[in-house]
């Protein structure tokens, strides 16, 4: 396990733009926890035209995402429910988290 929130968000950014074909300008994935379940999609924006398509996300990405959630909560009640991360070809990255109302 990663010690670090850097440490995640770099294995995070390279396991996605590892999944990327060649010619893509940005890409995110969105992953949501529930109960016991946790979902994730991806899409990229191909860098010739624009159009956003989805691509199929490594089985270690669910995974990193949980050890991020574990890592940045406090305490149970304080873990998010989803997240978003989006990439930019220049390595540039974002991280949204979403918790319950």
């Amino acid at each position: 396990m990663s010690s670090t929130v850097e440490e995640l968000t770099q294995q995070i950014g390279s396991a996605i733009t590892s999944a990327l074909p060649e010619a893509w300008h940005e890409a995110y994935v969105e992953v949501v926890f529930e109960e016991d379940v946790i979902t994730s999609r991806g899409r990229y924006r191909s860098a010739p035209d624009g159009v956003e398509h989805s691509f199929p996300l490594p089985g270690s990405i669910n995974r990193l995402f949980q050890q991020l959630r574990v890592l940045t909560s406090q305490a149970e009640q304080d873990m998010w429910m989803k997240a978003r991360f989006t990439i930019q070809s220049n390595q540039h990255f974002t991280i949204e988290l979403g918790y319950a109302s």
